[in-house]
């Protein structure tokens, strides 16, 4: 079990960029507590050790990629609550900050339009980062009421691959 008072953190990410997707102190928010140690009783089920960070109180997951790469996974409760559940959850993962260049540019934000209705799960959004950057995600959202480990597993691997394809097209590894 998870005791959210006596955990470790995952690296975040360069600059601490996953810092913006804090939605509430996992201490400060019981409903989200319960939601994500729900998911981490899930995933531990599967066979997929997650922790809750302390400074974001995201649940974080560690996806070793195929070539020695890593991709990091997180969950948290989802800010688009439908009216009728409270047990959606927001998972993502961290593609890489956007240039200036690149959001004014048409092509690309096109392109990733088009990348995001091929992806075999999730899409691609861009979150404002405490730095004034704009970071690019993949992310899904999921009702944890219904999820089976089956699908926490396909979900966090689907999404660190896509996100790290992402990165690796772009000669990067950052998250």
């Amino acid at each position: 079990s998870i005791d959210v008072r006596d955990v470790g953190a995952i690296f975040p990410g360069p600059r601490g960029h996953v810092d913006f997707f804090r939605y509430h102190s996992v201490m400060e928010n019981p409903q989200q507590n319960s939601l994500l140690i729900s998911i981490a009783r899930i995933a531990a089920e599967a066979g997929m050790p997650s922790r809750i960070e302390k400074s974001t109180g995201l649940l974080a997951f560690s996806v070793d990629i195929d070539n020695g790469r890593r991709q990091m996974v997180y969950a948290r409760q989802s800010t688009c609550l439908l009216k009728s559940r409270d047990d959606l959850a927001t998972i993502f993962s961290p593609c890489c900050v956007l240039s200036s260049e690149e959001l004014s540019n048409a092509t690309f934000l096109r392109s990733l339009l088009v990348k995001s209705g091929e992806l075999p799960l999730g899409r691609f959004a861009i979150v404002p980062t405490k730095e004034e950057e704009k970071l690019l995600v993949l992310m899904c959202d999921q009702i944890v009421g219904t999820m089976e480990k089956e699908e926490i597993l396909a979900v966090v691997e689907i999404l660190a691959s896509e996100a790290d394809e992402f990165e690796r097209t772009r000669g990067r590894d950052d998250y």
